[in-house]
């Protein structure tokens, strides 16, 4: 089955109900919210309060420290653009499933070595996108 997870940047934290409440009114329960602006942690603590039944959770987390952050917000999931083992053995600890961003073979062994079975393909477009993602799949279904 064929799952998609929207990437949502909220730049002000008043932003966070109305895109949250779209999503959840189109049947969308799920969202990464990227870690990359100033307000990310408090629109990631707001949506899990609000949100409960929704599944959402931190993207571009690139270290233990924003993903100890991010999971003290309430992040149901961690999504990173790379793989990072600091963050892999605190999501396993935490039993919080973890996305790496994987682009290469040696990446997505790298994955399963830690027991991750999904993997975000990132950055697609530079690594060849589509093309690359169905050559990939072949040896990684």
């Amino acid at each position: 089955m064929e799952k998609k997870i929207p990437v949502v940047v909220i730049r002000e934290l008043s932003e966070t109900d109305k895109i949250l409440s779209a999503l959840k009114a189109h049947g969308i329960l799920c969202a990464e919210i990227t870690f990359r602006t100033a307000c990310a942690e408090e629109a990631l603590r707001l949506a899990c309060r609000n949100y409960p039944e929704m599944d959402v959770g931190a993207g571009t987390v690139i270290n233990k420290a924003q993903c100890r952050r991010a999971l003290a917000a309430g992040a149901k999931f961690i999504v990173s653009p790379g793989f990072s083992e600091d963050v892999a053995r605190l999501c396993q600890r935490k039993r919080i499933l973890y996305y790496p961003g994987c682009a290469t073979p040696t990446e997505i062994m790298q994955a399963l070595k830690w027991g991750i079975t999904t993997v975000k393909f990132f950055p697609a477009s530079v690594y060849g996108g589509l093309k690359a993602l169905k050559a990939l799949s072949a040896p990684f279904p």
